[in-house]
């Protein structure tokens, strides 16, 4: 019951950008024993509100009158929690790993030229609960990037900011490029149809964007109708599309994929479909979700 209790507060919290009550964080060290794998990610992710509300604090006032040894500090903080996230996931046992199955390449620029966008690799998980695993890690890593290019930011130098927000961006990048990956198994997609493809094949028709969603309008949808994992993506897709870092058509791609689950009847994405998350920003999300 405590395990839930605490799985909730750091998703309420997180999108309130306010701290957990302390009872969450000390007793992480206590429940090592009688943690599953998810339990021993949220142990580390409920620092995650900790940190957003005391940079949202250092950040709030002036640039010129922010303490500089602070933002050290927070740096510091938030990039060992970041390497202990990396770590969670290197020590994943094997039967909770992914696969590629594919790695997709045009052999044409037309989707570039008509700004259509598609996940270069197709991700093969156990299950679905270790897909929805897998995508919570990715936005609490993406959460503390962001985090970590508001520090970087603070600083006047100009080279070392912009390093810095490189680095950054390119780590989130790659993790929101991991999350849309996951897209075609949590819809329950057959992905041995995706096996042999070597290119995403596009008919010679007027584009447009409702056109070409991928996979969606260039796969048939699954004769066992689609999983009940596409619930699991909403989030993900809500708090990684909202990243300014990410390529403009990656982000219309990943908004494509929620509005196309609240035309199907997905009531969460309906309600969060022309909001972008503040998350990233250190703001309160407008619609908060209880579970995900």
């Amino acid at each position: 019951m405590f395990l839930f209790a605490r799985r909730s507060a750091v998703l309420n919290q997180l999108q309130k950008s306010q701290p957990l009550d302390a009872i969450f964080e000390k007793s992480s060290e206590m429940l090592v024993l009688t943690e599953n794998m998810e339990d021993k990610l949220l142990s580390k992710a409920v620092r995650i509100p900790i940190l957003l509300s005391q940079v949202n604090s250092l950040l709030a006032g002036e640039k010129s009158l922010v303490d500089y040894n602070a933002v050290s500090k927070f740096i510091r903080l938030a990039e060992n929690l970041d390497d202990e996230l990396t770590l969670w996931a290197t020590r994943l046992p094997s039967e909770w790993s992914y696969t590629a199955v594919i790695n997709i390449k045009s052999f044409s620029n037309f989707e570039k030229a008509h700004s259509i966008y598609y996940p270069n690799q197709i991700h093969r998980y156990p299950n679905l609960y270790a897909a929805r695993l897998w995508n919570f890690y990715r936005v609490y890593r993406i959460i503390i990037q962001s985090i970590l290019c508001r520090l970087s930011s603070v600083y006047s130098v100009e080279y070392k900011q912009d390093e810095q927000s490189q680095i950054q961006s390119r780590i989130s990048c790659d993790l929101a490029s991991d999350i849309c990956a996951s897209v075609p198994f949590l819809l329950g997609y057959d992905l041995s149809n995706l096996a042999g493809m070597q290119s995403v094949k596009y008919p010679w028709v007027q584009p447009s964007e409702e056109s070409y969603l991928w996979p969606q309008n260039f796969l048939q949808i699954p004769t066992s109708g689609l999983s009940k994992g596409k619930f699991s993506l909403i989030w993900p897709l809500h708090v990684a599309s909202s990243a300014k870092f990410l390529p403009e058509v990656q982000r219309k791609w990943m908004r494509a994929q929620l509005q196309w689950m609240a035309h199907i009847g997905e009531a969460h994405a309906r309600l969060i479909l022309y909001a972008e998350s503040q998350i990233l920003y250190g703001g309160t999300e407008s619609f908060r979700f209880d579970c995900v």
